[in-house]
């Protein structure tokens, strides 16, 4: 059973709700071993929140999104921000020294892939990018 405050994460922004939440809090929590997450379209980190807190070891995250650069949202999908992305991993207590924030578009993959594809096999991918 989660017993975090993960209704807090619904009053942020976005479109993630309750059930999405648990859900991705239930994959992560499956895995023994250290993890490695890619998410593609973090916006305000309601999804990969719950991925980080339900993991047991994580060794490596990694997001893209424009966040601000709203030139780049071509779909105009909502309008993420760095700062409260930033601040919702301070309030569920997750350093984000460990997470590698790239903050670009996902039409721009090409120029970040050798990073992407370096040594790094990512065990859960989400992309949610507009």
């Amino acid at each position: 059973m989660i017993n975090l405050k993960f209704f807090n994460l619904t009053r942020g922004g976005g479109w993630v709700n309750l059930t999405n939440i648990k859900i991705f809090y239930e994959i992560a929590i499956n895995y023994k071993k250290k993890i490695n997450i890619l998410e593609i379209g973090t916006h305000h980190g309601r999804s990969l929140i719950p991925l980080i807190k339900g993991s047991k070891k994580i060794n490596k995250v990694v997001v893209m999104d424009i966040f601000e650069n709203q030139k780049l949202n071509i779909s105009k999908s909502g309008f993420g921000s760095k700062k409260i992305f930033l601040n919702n991993l301070k309030k569920f207590k997750i350093n984000n020294k460990s997470i590698t924030i790239i903050s670009d578009s996902s039409y721009n993959y090409k120029k970040h892939l050798k990073f992407l594809s370096s040594k790094t096999k990512f065990d859960i991918i989400h992309i949610d990018g507009g």
